[in-house]
């Protein structure tokens, strides 16, 4: 390839890219313009929900306060205008791995470390009693409610994960 060649692709390069620098600029602008106006729905739609769903994490809060203390054991409760259900997003924390390796191994349960950590089912065990070599403060188990509505004449729950 001579000189001359290599000049003309040069050119040729320089142009293309004086035609491609302005309409990046052009859809960056609109992409920012798109963001902000996201953004701003966003806050808006934020603002507008905020009293209500604080006030909805109250309600939630009084009856879970209730159900403890009127239906404790009960996970479901039929009431005229829904189906209530208590639901636990049961989180284990692990203080003193070792320790819970040790325990699970005396109870015949290393096949829930290995090759992974399966959280629910030591859960399980632990709430079945099945770990009972375990020392105090190896595992805290931190109960996580949560009520799933179901109003009556809908099929689909309503599930809010703010209570």
């Amino acid at each position: 390839m001579t000189d001359e060649e290599l000049d003309r692709l040069v050119q040729e390069d320089i142009a293309l890219g004086q035609r491609i620098l302005p309409m990046d600029r052009v859809r960056h602008g609109k992409v920012r313009l798109l963001q902000e106006q996201t953004r701003q729905a966003e806050t808006d739609y934020a603002r507008e929900t905020e009293a209500w769903r604080t006030r909805r994490q109250e309600i939630r809060a009084a009856i879970l306060a209730a159900w403890k203390t009127r239906h404790p054991g009960k996970v479901t409760l039929d009431l005229p205008s829904a189906r209530v259900s208590l639901r636990n997003y049961a989180e284990l924390k692990v203080l003193d791995r070792e320790g819970l390796v040790d325990a699970l191994d005396r109870a015949g349960r290393l096949d829930l470390v290995i090759p992974g950590f399966d959280e629910k089912a030591v859960l399980e065990c632990l709430r079945e009693g099945k770990l009972g070599g375990l020392r105090e403060g190896v595992v805290e188990v931190v109960d996580r409610f949560n009520l799933q509505v179901t109003p009556k004449g809908r099929t689909r729950p309503e599930e809010g994960n703010d209570a």
